[in-house]
Order: structure tokens, then C-alpha cells, then sequence
């Protein structure tokens, strides 16, 4: 039976700098839900950032939806977010917008029900009103055409 070369698997992670990933390679490097689980050093983080910017081809996009949720009553605060706020950081972003509208009446988030169904379980069983609902986080850059 003939093997299918259409793809190639790569065992490492971005930041790695995995000479099997070419430079300027991607049309776009995306994620979904994933980077809010990156909690490396700031270093390693920076890395990852370098990383994403290396395999993307010159107007090649970068894009990623990141979950956050703020506890109601209290100050918005992306802490426990480090690489969407190295994200922010890097492309020049203010973190200070998202803590401006996170509340706007045009931001969907997720309802309590599918809170209750989706999450809820895993998150030890927590009550929304203690975390807040989740709602996302949508950064896309688009790599220059030319080297700075």
C-alpha cells in the first residue's frame, strides 16, 4: 500500500526552532485555544514568538484565539494569560483595550448554559460567577513583506 507524503509530522514545539519546520514557510500559523496553556519563562515564551515569526512567510498571517475570563467585581487583569500578554508586548498591542471592553455589549460570551455543559466539569466544578464566563481574544499580525 502506497504511504501518503502529503504531510509530515514533526514531533517538537514551536519555539524549538525545529530546522525540519523551513524558514518563511506558513501562509499562516494559527492556534486555537492553546496558547492560554503556555506558562514558560518569559525567555522561552519570546522564543516561541520568534519561532512563529520565523516560519511565516513574508504577509503571512499569525493568528490566534486565546480564552480569558475576569471574575466579576474585580479589575480585569491578563496575568494569568503570560503568552497573550508577550503576545501583546511584542506586536505593540495595549492590554488596556481588552480591560476597556472586555464588558462591551458587542463582545460574545459564552452563555452560562454552554458554560454549565463545556466547561464546568473542567474547571473542578466552579460556578461561573466566580471566574466569569469565558469570552476570546483575537490577535492576528501580518508578517511585513520585507525585512526591517
Amino acid at each position: 500500500m502506497p504511504q501518503d507524503t502529503s504531510y509530515t509530522i514533526i514531533p517538537n514545539y514551536i519555539g524549538a526552532f525545529d530546522e525540519k519546520l523551513p524558514n518563511s514557510y506558513f501562509g499562516v500559523v494559527f492556534s486555537i485555544s492553546v496558547l492560554e496553556h503556555v506558562n514558560l519563562e518569559d525567555d522561552a515564551l519570546d522564543e516561541v514568538v520568534r519561532d512563529m515569526e520565523r516560519v511565516l512567510k513574508p504577509g503571512g498571517l499569525s493568528a490566534h484565539c486565546i480564552d480569558c475570563r475576569f471574575p466579576p467585581g474585580s479589575h480585569p487583569d491578563i496575568s494569568n494569560r503570560r503568552m497573550l500578554k508577550r503576545l501583546l508586548e511584542h506586536y505593540g498591542f495595549s492590554e488596556e483595550f481588552i480591560y476597556a471592553n472586555h464588558d462591551h455589549e458587542n463582545v460574545y460570551h459564552m452563555s452560562e448554559y454552554a458554560y454549565d455543559v463545556f466547561w464546568k466539569p473542567y474547571c473542578n466544578n466552579r460556578p461561573h460567577e466566580l471566574d466569569g464566563l469565558p469570552f476570546n481574544i483575537f490577535v492576528v499580525v501580518q508578517k511585513a513583506w520585507f525585512a526591517e
